[in-house]
């Protein structure tokens, strides 16, 4: 089995704090996880979605497709006290 991500590295909304803000896992709809991430990339949030290759049979083909290692979660930087944002995106 392989492991692959997807990483993408962006400003947080709330400023260049003196630390860096932790990592939060954000509970969110199953099989949303790309388009959450895309919407939290548009609000200029960092996040970050591990993914592995997993291979899928059909009965007349088999694709190699990428999945999230933890279905249902992602993983996003920032301020606990400025979460409404976030909780406030589309399948979050």
């Amino acid at each position: 089995m392989t492991f692959n991500h997807i990483e993408l590295a962006g400003q947080v909304k709330c400023g260049e704090p003196s630390q860096p803000l932790p990592w939060y896992a954000l509970q969110v709809r199953t099989r949303f996880e790309r388009a959450v991430a895309e919407h939290l990339a548009g609000k200029g949030y960092e996040w970050f979605l591990p993914l592995y290759k997993d291979k899928k049979r059909w009965s007349d083909r088999v694709k190699e497709l990428d999945s999230p290692l933890f279905p249902g979660y992602l993983f996003c930087r920032f301020d606990a006290q400025e979460r409404l944002p976030i909780l406030k995106t589309p399948g979050v």
